[in-house]
């Protein structure tokens, strides 16, 4: 009885950690639900939005670094 009940338990217990996330993974797990996979949908697109964003900000400050540096600037106005 001993050696049935050790196979059904490692048998059927395999299907709790299908899918439970994985270490570092970026997205989130398989949706369970249409209003769910609409929340990923969400979620992927804000994230593709804020690194635009990001991105455009950083080029912005790399511009003005390198405009108004003492280098390329060797007399500033005094306006």
């Amino acid at each position: 009885m001993n050696y049935l009940t050790f196979f059904t338990i490692f048998t059927f217990s395999t299907n709790i950690f299908a899918n439970q996330p994985a270490p570092w993974q970026l997205s989130f797990q398989e949706p369970a639900s249409a209003l769910m996979r609409d929340l990923v949908n969400l979620h992927d697109f804000i994230f593709w939005v804020i690194t635009a964003i990001t991105l455009f900000v950083f080029f912005l400050l790399l511009y003005v670094c390198i405009k108004f540096s003492a280098k390329n600037n060797k007399k500033p106005s005094t306006t």
